[in-house]
């Protein structure tokens, strides 16, 4: 039998963490935060870590006994068998899949066996520890509430009382979590890479000058765009691929605002789709669409202020959302499918250089159209 032997590994941290929150964790960080609250949020954040981590471990020593495998195959001459095992680790680490893809190789099919059924119990433990962390958090928070109430300490308890309806929001989001195809938080970047946090590994790529900067009044931050040639970019994979459905949502801060630069993109001259800005009279608004037509939302953009933009897209019809309220919405000219190519996403340019001058956050890619209900609890939840 082979052995899953420990092993440091380079392999990040799994982003899909079955039966444990989709928001960011700073998401859960709220307003008028008191000490009390404080330490009781990062309680939970750590036993959520300390639950999830056998999981993680489990990733990491599978990547390793993969990775041992190789020596074997080249010994055989078994160039076929070889090429399948850098596949299957390139993918793992890739998209950090806590599944493996069945091989047709023996000796990788053999540890995938024992892994899956290792996975299954680590599983197991994660949701029931991330369930009873939870559970814990829930009732400190709704205890801090009726303390600070009757204390009549009000800015304290509607800061508790805030915390609890992020934890809320936090698990009633996780249900719908998996049609998520990218998210970019922005947070951090590891060698000009930004982590794509829905599991699908559409990692973005620092491209020109683009920067992170900390949020000023929040934690977390944001993508920083001087409009000179940066962006960032996700290369191209079918998941990105949209068609009669999809929806893309986030934040932007103009500082200067322009014709048709783009924000969310997959476009060449004969684009998949853009998410951009389009200036008529009266001020510049966001529109969307492929080559053949577009669509446009009514609300107009202000310069230094975030406004969170949601576009939904459901067997042609297509839904525009300022601040989590609906906008407009109507149906694409010709009712055909977006266009499809291989051109990579784009975060703050459009086709021919027009680049998108300003911040942006939080980048959300959905397979299907997101609901009313669904978009207005993003925005609340990510509410600047």
């Amino acid at each position: 039998m082979i052995s899953l032997v420990r092993q440091k590994s380079s392999v990040v941290i799994l982003s899909i963490l079955v039966g444990c929150l989709v928001l960011p964790v700073s998401s859960l960080a709220s307003a008028g935060e008191s000490l009390a609250v404080k330490v009781m949020r990062e309680q939970f954040e750590a036993e959520c870590a300390k639950g999830r981590k056998p999981l993680v471990d489990l990733g990491e020593k599978y990547l390793a006994a993969a990775r041992a495998l190789e020596p074997d195959l080249q010994k055989a001459g078994d160039l076929e068998g070889l090429l399948a095992l850098r596949n299957e680790v390139q993918r793992f680490e890739k998209e950090n899949s806590p599944a493996p893809a069945p091989s047709t190789v023996a000796s990788l099919a053999k540890l995938q066996k024992i892994y899956v059924q290792q996975r299954k119990r680590a599983l197991e433990a994660a949701d029931k520890a991330v369930v009873v962390a939870h559970a814990r958090y829930k009732k400190k928070l709704e205890n801090e509430v009726r303390r600070l109430t009757v204390a009549r300490k009000v800015e304290e308890a509607l800061g508790a009382r805030s915390a609890l309806d992020q934890l809320a929001l936090a698990i009633d989001m996780e249900s719908w979590a998996e049609d998520r195809v990218l998210h970019l938080r922005f947070d951090a970047a590891t060698d000009g890479t930004v982590r794509d946090a829905s599991g699908t590994g559409n990692h973005g790529k620092l491209k020109g000058n683009a920067a992170l900067k900390s949020h000023e009044e929040r934690r977390g931050s944001y993508l920083s765009l001087d409009g000179r040639g940066d962006y960032v970019e996700c290369a191209h994979d079918e998941t990105l691929s949209l068609s009669t459905d999809g929806t893309i949502a986030l934040w932007v801060r103009p500082t200067e605002l322009h014709d048709l630069r783009g924000m969310v993109t997959k476009y060449n001259p004969r684009n998949s789709y853009t998410f951009r800005t389009s200036k008529r009279r009266g001020g510049t608004r966001p529109i969307f669409g492929d080559f053949r037509n577009t669509n446009g939302g009514k609300t107009f953009l202000t310069v230094g202020e975030w406004s969170h933009l949601v576009v939904t897209l459901a067997n042609h019809e297509v839904k525009f959302y300022f601040n989590g309220v609906l906008d407009s919405e109507g149906f694409r000219e010709k009712r055909v499918p977006l266009v499809q190519n291989t051109c990579p996403v784009r975060i703050g340019s459009d086709y021919g250089g027009r680049y998108f001058v300003g911040d942006i956050d939080e980048v959300r890619v959905y397979r299907r159209a997101l609901t009313a209900v669904e978009v207005a609890r993003i925005f609340k939840a990510e509410s600047r």
